[in-house]
């Protein structure tokens, strides 16, 4: 007997690569409204994001703020039930198309269920990179390397699609300072396409580009007319413009309510 052919589009979704279509589907966008009004990438700004992943609902939030050279750098993503890590950063950025990092403070940190650092879990880092040779500083040690030029870091990157040409943009080489720690080369972004799409019942035309690379999934951006950006796709993760993104995630995954406090 033939089986009957399953009609669920929530499966079909799934069974594809993320898409705007499939974020849609699976109510990634209900928090998410077009934000109105202009905006300068150039200038100072700070947007938010909720992170979620297929099955988990929303996991996360990274927020981020430019302000002349300096990108901060703010994110929290849930390990588990009971456990969130925590990232801060702040990164002095050269003034060319990738934002490319040349001095950072990092600090990671895991909460417990109670809301407070678990004992030992904290990392501090701050590093320096010049003329080709990173210098990174953990405690009382510091480590010296040669990475490749250009480079830049994936949050980085956030900022940089922001301050492209669309289709004019012409490809761009350069290696990956993944989470300002380790090196991916032969990485390329480039524009993919221009697409129009309904998101709450509002039509946008959205710039698409694509990053692919060497130890990484691809990542697609989807910049709105006024170059913001709006949502980030990589693999079963999507990073989607949420102002709101540290209430929603107060919110979201059970007896965390009222965990995290909304940034005055």
């Amino acid at each position: 007997m033939a089986k009957a052919k399953k009609n669920n589009k929530n499966t079909e979704s799934r069974e594809q690569p993320l898409s705007l279509e499939a974020l849609e589907q699976f109510g990634v966008f209900k928090h998410f409204s077009p934000p109105a009004g202009r905006f300068d990438p150039r200038g100072p700004w700070r947007q938010a994001y909720s992170i979620w992943v297929v099955g988990m609902d929303t996991t996360g939030y990274l927020e981020l703020e430019r302000s002349a050279a300096t990108l901060k750098v703010r994110m929290a993503v849930s390990q588990s039930a009971a456990s969130l890590q925590h990232t801060e950063a702040t990164i002095d950025c050269a003034d060319d198309a990738l934002g490319t990092p040349r001095a950072w403070r990092l600090n990671a940190w895991l909460d417990g269920l109670d809301g407070k650092p678990v004992p030992f879990t904290k990392v501090s880092v701050e590093a320096e990179l010049k003329d080709g040779t990173l210098a990174r500083k953990a405690g009382s040690r510091t480590v010296t390397r040669q990475v490749p030029s250009p480079i830049t870091s994936n949050w980085s990157l956030f900022d940089a699609v922001q301050r492209l040409a669309g289709a004019q943009t012409q490809p761009l080489s350069f290696a990956l300072l993944e989470d300002l720690d380790l090196v991916k080369t032969e990485q390329k972004l480039t524009f993919r396409e221009s697409k129009k799409i309904e998101l709450n019942g509002r039509a946008l035309m959205l710039d698409r580009f694509d990053h692919i690379g060497h130890g990484v999934l691809p990542w697609h951006y989807y910049v709105d007319s006024e170059h913001r950006l709006l949502v980030a796709i990589s693999g079963q993760k999507a990073c989607v413009f949420d102002p709101e993104a540290v209430k929603h995630l107060a919110e979201a995954p059970k007896g965390r309510k009222g965990r995290l406090q909304v940034p005055e």
